[in-house]
């Protein structure tokens, strides 16, 4: 990390992992608020701090070379800030019941840490050198936290987060133990960007049992020369498998990340990222389906406190040359797409990762000038800050130079996991093409992380403990380590390490099943064809294409019963979107431990069926939806869902049906709407004056409207040209309302005739001599009906006046006692 560009604007950083020293900063700031401590008094107690890195106590300094450097004061309480890291990865540091968003995010899943850290050693990777020491969490607590989040936040997805995490070696066991609660839960399990050849078939099943989309592998270079020179140790052996694994596991799509501007890095290694391409897809022939591919190009930026720190960084013409010379070697790759950054954005972000204190006037400028949300690629405007770079007199190119070996850096003062030492002998490796190995499955190089001290050791409980089938065990324990410690308390160590419980785990899973009984084993030898499963003989059988999944019977079963809910969305809820609030819907049946009935399939829905979508922005008191239970289950289990429904969405009441009636889409015809114009618009549109002459002009309308054959509205579509319908059409009644304070209309409409308008369009036609947004009306619908014979009924009501209507008993044989989910309806009124 480079902290300079943003020191004069920050009291204090934090470097390295926070849980111990955020507590220790808080506890600092609220001595601060009992004691009313000065404020240059915090400043150096929170330098006091270790892991906390504060400018004010270190003065800058010129180099030699004309850059910004920084050197401690006198009273500055260490040399260097030291980082700070957490032995191990204890389960208070993660929290049981994770905060949701009601509305969609960028991740929108559950993400849980499973290792932190990584040794592969990627010469280019800040991440994996300053999340040094490597941390694994035990395969229960994984287990366990997944659990806690889903049944707490109701995610129909978890993600296992690490810098690499088919290297931690408890995922098989984490898999094996979720396999069972995700099944039930209809909860799907995903990966990071997946390390090539570290892949097994068995975790590939197991993250891939709903329907494929695309697998992400980060080969990162063309050519087995530059991947050696950065370290990434894999060879086109292990790409061949990893593309052939993909395809064999029913994978429809493959995305690759590939770098470009390595040191050392030619024009033959440039084209050999087009070759890989081409390989790969003679590698991904024979599947049961045609791959895609989706190539990833990133220009490569020097990061601080890796090994290329020192190294020159492409101008954007070297950069954009080579982007057009791999556009002309992927021509006739029909299954490739090609997705590049810009070299604008990587010109941008090489300033600021190694820029000294004075990149931070830049900044500020640019922020006056108006840059915001630079990282949106249609709100980023290079010109603009190549402008602020003007007007404070500096040249950004300087700072992409390549670095003297001797140079104090802008980051110098601040002492990560790994010293400069490693990363010095790293690129002369880098330079010698010259890998080397995982630390964990080979010798310590003395990188300088604390991987053996005695405050690592408690947490590091599994991080030299082997899966099957990854890593290899070391040979030999005869290598160069610290003068502290013995060759005979490292081989103990291993040796407890390989009797940690983790072990009984790994037994239980590679255990022999129970002998199959005579079913079981006639369908075994059942000749193809005659078996279940998905058409390619017994249901285990992958000759044609991948086993189809079975869910569990209580997720699968006969459908037991229905519901018909309804629910309100007032107040905030107004600005939830449909889909978010199907999205939330479906979150809270999960946490409230509602049976819904899924779909059947790969890519299972669960079966929830709305009625006509609300308008974003508009409030109701009357919207439905329809449940379909895979077990019968109390109207008290529905309605649990008001504890945990975000605010202003609220379930009203319900009733249980059997027989079978037309979806609610294609049922309800009719809808009654109130627009209201809000006092902040009508005191906007009589200028603050006399409103009558609003009023008049919306009840002369009105009444035109009313007598009216035809009332022809220009209606605009999103990306399409617009057109005019005939409002008059599909609008049933309509008249003014005016209380004294606001003014508005009350319209009944029918929602599927030709020519439908939305309410608040309608209003906006009906004060033509008025400009303003229909956004700002208020929109309130106020009920929904069903034509049945020429009278308007509830979507409820329905459902109750066929005489065919009787509730589902819980067994055929013996129906037992009524439902309590009925008896319900006799003490409460129905909507």
């Amino acid at each position: 990390m480079n902290p300079e560009p943003l020191a004069p604007f920050i009291d204090g950083f934090v470097i390295g992992d926070g849980e111990e020293v955020i507590q220790e900063l808080c506890d600092l700031m609220a001595e601060r608020r009992e004691t009313r401590m000065p404020r240059a008094e915090v400043i150096r107690r929170m330098g006091a701090v270790e892991g906390v890195y504060v400018p004010a106590l270190y003065a800058e300094v010129m180099n030699p070379f004309g850059y910004i450097a920084r050197e401690p004061l006198a009273d500055a309480p260490a040399a260097k800030p030291r980082f700070r890291y957490v032995a191990s990865l204890l389960p208070e540091y993660y929290p049981e019941r994770p905060l949701i968003s009601p509305t969609e995010i960028t991740h929108d899943r559950l993400g849980v840490e499973v290792m932190r850290g990584c040794t592969r050693g990627c010469r280019f990777c800040l991440a994996g050198y300053m999340n040094r020491p490597l941390r694994e969490k035990r395969a229960d607590e994984v287990v366990k936290e997944v659990q806690c989040g889903i049944v707490h936040a109701g995610w129909d997805e978890v993600s296992l987060l690490s810098l690499s995490t088919t290297d931690y070696k408890q995922l098989p066991v984490v898999l094996h133990e979720l396999d069972r609660f995700t099944n039930e839960q209809g909860v799907s399990i995903s990966l990071p960007s997946t390390r090539v050849g570290t892949l097994a078939p068995s975790v590939a099943e197991k993250i891939g049992q709903g329907r494929k989309g695309s697998i992400t592998f980060a080969p990162e270079a063309g050519t087995q020369r530059m991947r050696d020179v950065i370290n990434k140790g894999i060879d086109e052996a292990e790409l061949e498998y990893s593309v052939k694994l993909a395809r064999d596991q029913g994978w429809g799509g493959i995305k690759f990340y590939f770098m470009i501007g390595l040191p050392t890095e030619t024009d033959a290694d440039v084209d050999g990222i087009a070759d890989t391409l081409r390989k790969s897809q003679e590698w991904a022939k024979g599947g049961n389906k045609r791959m895609h591919f989706n190539v990833g190009l990133s220009p490569h930026v020097p990061k601080p406190h890796t090994p290329f720190q020192w190294e020159i960084q492409d101008d954007m013409d070297t950069l954009k040359r080579k982007i057009d010379r791999l556009k002309i070697g992927f021509r006739g790759m029909s299954t490739v797409r090609l997705k590049w950054r810009e070299p604008k954005t990587a010109f941008l972000e090489g300033v600021f990762a190694r820029g000294d204190s004075r990149t931070a006037d830049a900044l500020e400028e640019a922020w006056r000038m108006g840059a915001r949300f630079d990282g949106w690629s249609e709100c980023f405007d290079f010109d603009l800050w190549m402008r602020a770079f003007e007007r404070i007199g500096m040249d950004p190119s300087v700072y992409l130079r390549p670095r003297d070996l001797d140079e104090q850096l802008p980051w110098d003062h601040i002492r990560t996991p790994v010293v400069k030492k490693f990363l010095l002998t790293e690129r002369a490796k880098a330079y010698a093409a010259a890998l080397t190995p995982d630390c964990r499955d080979h010798a310590c190089y003395r990188c300088g992380a604390p991987c053996f001290t005695p405050k690592a050791r408690d947490g590091r409980h599994l991080s030299l403990q082997l899966a099957p089938g990854q890593g290899v065990e070391p040979k030999s324990l005869d290598f160069s380590i610290p003068p502290e410690v013995t060759g005979d308390e490292i081989t103990t160590r291993i040796e407890e390490l390989k009797a940690k419980p983790i072990e009984a785990l790994l037994e239980e899973v590679s255990a022999p099943e129970a002998p199959p009984d005579k079913a079981s084993d006639a369908a075994a030898h059942a000749p193809k064809g005659e078996g279940s499963g998905n058409g390619n003989g017994n249901g285990d059988s992958r000759e044609f294409g991948r086993r189809r999944r079975v869910w569990p019977a209580a997720a699968r079963g006969p459908q037991a019963s229905r519901y018909r809910v309804v629910y309100e969305k007032t107040g905030i809820a107004r600005f939830t979107s449909h889909l978010d609030l199907v999205r939330i819907f479906d979150r809270a049946i999960r946490v409230a431990k509602i049976p819904i009935a899924y779909t059947q399939g790969f890519n299972r829905h669960a079966k929830i069926a709305y009625g006509p979508p609300l308008s974003l922005g508009a409030t109701s008191r009357g919207e439905y939806f329809d449940l379909d239970l895979a077990q019968v289950c109390p109207w008290e289990t529905i309605a649990a869902m008001n504890d945990i429904l975000p605010e202003g969405i609220q379930i009203l009441d319900g009733s249980p049906f059997s027989k079978s009636v037309d979806s609610l889409m294609a049922a309800i015809g009719q809808a009654d709407y109130q627009v209201t114009l809000t006092p902040y618009l009508m005191d906007l549109l009589s200028r603050g004056e006399n409103v009558h002459l609003l009023r008049q002009e919306l009840e002369r309308n009105v009444a035109a409207f009313e007598t009216s054959s035809e009332w022809l509205v220009a209606k605009q579509s999103h990306g399409q040209k617009g057109k005019t319908v005939n409002a008059r059409a599909a609008v049933v009644s309509l008249k003014t309302t005016w209380n004294g304070a606001s003014l508005g209309i009350s319209v009944s409409s029918r929602l599927q005739a030709t020519g439908y308008l939305r309410p608040d369009l309608l209003l906006r036609s009906l004060l033509p001599s008025f400009e303003f947004d229909p956004r700002l009306l208020l929109v309130s619908r106020e009920a929904m009906w069903v034509e049945r014979g020429g009278t308007l009924r509830t979507p409820l009501e329905v459902l109750e006046e066929s005489a065919f209507w009787r509730p589902v008993p819980v067994d055929s044989a013996n129906p037992g006692p009524s439902d309590p989910a009925l008896e319900m309806n006799a003490t409460r009124d129905h909507h």
